[in-house]
């Protein structure tokens, strides 16, 4: 799973830096430079939005005042802070908040 979303992302990242270059560098109407980029940005957030779901989906996340492990809701995950391995979630057991680490098993 996680190698899917390397892939997807130097993806994304190439798609982006390539249309932006086109974009900013050559010379074209203000209409054809806009739907160029609404062409890059509209697929970019579609597709980061599904990595967001695939990873809440793809694990848990262990309380560090309780231990606790769980799955936060789609909601949740997207908006609390994060780190690369910690997101910050409120969990269901203690009600604590707190930066939550991700693990793969329950």
């Amino acid at each position: 799973l996680l190698i899917t979303e390397v892939i997807i992302s130097i993806t994304l990242i190439i798609q982006l830096l390539t249309m932006s270059m086109v974009v900013s560098f050559l010379e074209m109407e203000d209409n054809l430079r806009i739907i160029l980029l609404l062409i890059v940005v509209i697929p970019l957030f579609i597709i980061l939005f599904s990595l967001c779901i695939i990873e809440v989906h793809s694990g848990y996340f262990e309380c560090t005042h309780c231990h606790e492990r769980f799955a936060p809701s789609e909601k949740d995950f997207i908006m609390g802070a994060h780190t690369l391995t910690t997101r910050y979630l409120k969990c269901p057991k203690c009600g604590k908040k707190s930066f939550c680490k991700k693990r793969l098993s329950k």
